[in-house]
């Protein structure tokens, strides 16, 4: 059964909560725009504190912190203020952090965290 199972398993639930989400297309095409929309202005706000961030068509950015910040050193101050992002310790991918997109709400407090970081690494 493991070797026919999908990796994403979904119960039916789940599968029914995800047809009606794709049903509602106006919901989903106003979410897409407020994530778009919200991915645009962090990844600006970003690129001002000197990060280099990567494209993105998706809901999560990639970005490389300052010269002179180490992005494993960023990923722990954050998980320390309790912001949640991923990072991956294999090169190259070890440069940076993937930051899922939020709220704005959400996304002021991680640029906060971000701030204060910064500040204390004297940027």
């Amino acid at each position: 059964m493991d070797k026919a199972r999908d990796s994403y398993n979904l119960d039916l639930l789940a599968q029914e909560a995800a047809v009606a989400a794709l049903l509602d297309q106006a919901y989903l095409e106003e979410n897409t725009a407020r994530i778009k929309k919200v991915r645009r202005e962090f990844s600006r706000q970003l690129a001002e504190k000197q990060f280099t961030v990567y494209p993105s068509q998706t809901n999560f950015i990639f970005a490389l912190p300052p010269a002179g910040c180490r992005a494993a050193d960023l990923y722990e101050y954050l998980r320390q203020h309790q912001v949640l992002v991923r990072y991956f310790s294999n090169p190259p991918l070890d440069r940076g952090v993937r930051i899922t997109v939020g709220t704005p709400e959400q996304m002021e407090k991680v640029l906060a965290v971000i701030n204060q970081f910064l500040s204390e690494k004297g940027n």
